[in-house]
């Protein structure tokens, strides 16, 4: 949603809830990197994401400069982790190497932009 506060500038504000049905599972401990993707299951559950954000804009009288300002927060679910000393290398089992928890990221992004 982008609202004009003016005639150079304006606010913005977002929502986005985002679903990772298929699973990176990567191996960088050995010597050769090896990935091994895997789908959701009934014991690995699908990653889902919120993410909410809201932002500023202003353009020079002239449009020929752009600064923008948007602050953001996202809450993240079903995380996949390994446990301790995981072997995920050619192992049958593999969904009991791994952990599952939630996290978070925010943060403020910035852009002068020269159009």
């Amino acid at each position: 949603m982008h609202i004009e506060t003016g005639r150079h500038s304006g606010i913005s504000a977002s929502y986005s809830r985002t679903t990772q049905n298929l699973h990176l599972i990567s191996n960088s401990s050995a010597g050769t990197p090896i990935d091994i993707w895997i789908p959701s299951s009934p014991n690995i559950k699908s990653q889902k994401a919120d993410q909410y954000s809201i932002g500023y804009l202003r353009k020079s009288r002239d449009n020929f400069y752009e600064v923008s300002l948007e602050v953001y927060y996202k809450k993240m679910f079903n995380q996949i982790d390994y446990k301790d000393h995981a072997d995920i290398i050619l192992n049958p089992e593999l969904e009991g190497e791994l952990r599952s928890g939630w996290g978070r990221s925010y943060g403020v992004e910035s852009m002068l932009q020269k159009t």
